[in-house]
């Protein structure tokens, strides 16, 4: 990829980034051999296409959330976690035209601080192309909306994470001020699509855990709480606390 990864085992260096780091040998023969079993009991018809897909789905989900709430949740599959960005926002356009029934639809997106997450985020959560080549490999243009969406106001606020002399800004006002931030936008009758990162790239969680579920307990569902876990630093069982606080 664009980092250099290869998809095969790679022991020169590591990186902390999932986006960049090479597969272990062990982790790269475990998937070959699973790969291997899945497709040969479909070749044999031991197993249909839509058995193999839940299958594989559920083997996925096993790890983040129990059987109690497993039928309550879905899984979607994307090039790549900015690509993810594009959705979160839709889902904001959808509960915008639910809420306030409007022509025209307003919503805000407010994202980390530029350097604690993906180059692109700022880009793809204003529905514009992020990247020079889309996943099917033609070229696009970068910074041009995904499409045209005359009715739809789409604006990306950025809160800072670090001041200019990289101090974590994650003092009782600080936290305040972007809890107002977000008061503004819901007075203005505007859905908020809000990621919360749970551990950044340097890893940072900013706002704290209980301001961000304060934002999303206070506005309700003019608040999209996404939590953005890409690098799964957090316990096992913190997917399904989310989810059930309709995070």
């Amino acid at each position: 990829n664009k980092y250099h990864s290869k998809t095969l085992p790679f022991y020169d260096y590591q990186r902390s980034s999932c986006t960049s780091s090479s597969i272990s040998l062990e982790t790269y023969l475990h998937l070959e051999q699973q790969h291997f079993d899945l497709m040969a009991a479909n070749v044999l018809g031991e197993i249909d296409n839509e058995t193999l897909y839940h299958n594989q789905n559920d083997e996925i989900l096993s790890y983040f959330v129990t059987p109690a709430i497993r039928e309550k949740v879905s899984i979607l599959s994307t090039p790549s976690g900015t690509d993810v960005e594009f959705l979160c926002t839709w889902l904001g356009i959808l509960r915008a035209s639910e809420v306030y029934k409007e022509k025209c639809i307003d919503v805000s997106v407010f994202v980390n601080g530029d350097l604690e997450v993906g180059s692109g985020t700022k880009l793809a959560t204003g529905l514009r192309h992020f990247s020079e080549r889309a996943p099917q490999g033609h070229k696009l243009e970068k910074d041009i909306p995904v499409s045209n969406l005359d009715n739809i106001n789409v604006n990306v606020k950025s809160f800072l994470t670090r001041d200019d002399k990289t101090n974590v800004l994650n003092s009782h006002e600080s936290e305040l001020e972007i809890y107002n931030m977000v008061k503004a936008e819901i007075d203005a009758n505007r859905i908020v699509v809000f990621h919360y990162v749970h551990a950044s790239k340097t890893g940072v969680c900013i706002p704290s855990y209980n301001m961000a579920s304060k934002i999303k307990q206070d506005f309700g569902d003019k608040v999209i709480m996404v939590v953005d876990a890409a690098q799964m630093r957090l316990r096992t069982d913190s997917v399904e606390q989310y989810l059930e606080m309709d995070m």
